[in-house]
């Protein structure tokens, strides 16, 4: 049953009611938080991304076919030269457009469920039949924030990145930097990550503004009895 808080003017957030359009908050018997994330959310942002989409492969075909065309009627030689040259540039536009599908897929497929307990987080994501599960205690999760991901328009979207602690040093870590430094990407959380073997977990993913991602952020964080 999702939560419905009395809408009196001591309790009554208008975040609150607006996320849940969006982002439904269930109260388990055992006393847990769940947070269901349905894959069907943000139209604009999964239409504006399939357009984009459908766009680079019609432009892929039509670079191909016109390249097809063209190499036929050139001899030998500099037909050689053109196709390298040619299918070079296929192969960038043909990797941004596998990116660009995976991005797609998941917008359109992905859901998301969260649920919180007293020293424990799990993780269920599904991909239409897919289906992944991951659990955490609490004690190992080194950091859970917001990151943007993505934007369509003036929209920005969050996902919620859990950081843990793994039982052994990465065997990637002698590609990371010792220490985190000033104008890198990387953090002293997300060195621990890479120095424990920890894992990197994409728990909620298209979340719109930041405001809605904070509140998540907030009510996850108090279903697992965690300090900000």
């Amino acid at each position: 049953m999702t939560s419905d808080p009395a809408k009196t003017p001591d309790t009554f957030d208008p975040l609150r009611e607006a996320a849940q359009q969006r982002i439904q908050v269930i109260d388990r018997p055992d006393g847990s938080k769940e947070f269901v994330l349905p894959a069907l959310r943000n139209f604009r942002q999964k239409i504006g991304f399939t357009i984009a989409w459908v766009i680079l492969l019609a432009v892929f075909l039509e670079v191909a076919l016109i390249n097809a065309r063209v190499l036929n009627e050139l001899p030998g030689f500099i037909r050689f030269i053109v196709a390298n040259h040619t299918y070079f540039f296929l192969g960038i536009l043909g990797l941004i457009e596998l990116l660009l599908t995976y991005a797609c897929f998941g917008m359109w497929f992905r859901s998301s469920r969260i649920i919180a307990v007293p020293g424990e987080l799990r993780v269920v994501t599904h991909w239409l039949i897919f289906k992944r599960s991951v659990t955490v205690p609490v004690d190992k999760i080194i950091e859970i924030r917001l990151e943007n991901t993505s934007s369509e328009g003036e929209n920005l979207y969050y996902e919620i990145l859990v950081l843990t602690r793994g039982d052994k040093r990465s065997r990637l870590a002698f590609l990371y930097p010792a220490k985190a430094k000033a104008g890198t990407p990387f953090t002293e959380n997300d060195l621990k990550v890479v120095n424990t073997g920890g894992r990197r977990i994409h728990a909620a993913t298209d979340i719109k503004g930041k405001p809605e991602a904070s509140w998540l952020l907030q009510e996850i964080n108090r279903a697992l009895e965690r300090k900000e």
